[in-house]
């Protein structure tokens, strides 16, 4: 059986992070060090079999994210998933002290 999230949910959970970051941030900024990371695309998951690498960019991924703000005619597509989800993996990394 797959696994299932209703949208309200993932919007609850979105406005706790940013709450939390808000919080934690009092600047209204995150400073991030890296930029470049691992890509693992989802069909590559499997914990058995090693593929090659592929690098992703956070300068590059806020860039595009900032797009959907500044251009209202800019689609929103799945890729932009991605690019929050490497985003907020970059931020836990960098302040999470469990996994840092």
């Amino acid at each position: 059986m797959g696994s299932k999230i209703k949208i309200r949910e993932l919007e609850e959970i979105f406005n706790l992070i940013i709450s939390k970051l808000e919080f934690e941030f009092n600047k209204g900024e995150i400073e991030l060090n890296d930029d470049l990371y691992r890509i693992i695309p989802t069909q590559h998951w499997s914990i058995t079999k090693v593929e090659n690498e592929l690098i992703g960019s956070l300068n590059d991924d806020i860039n595009e994210l900032k797009k959907l703000i500044s251009d209202t005619s800019r689609p929103t597509t799945f890729v932009d998933l991605d690019r929050c989800a490497s985003l907020l993996r970059a931020i836990s990394e960098r302040f999470n002290s469990a996994i840092g």
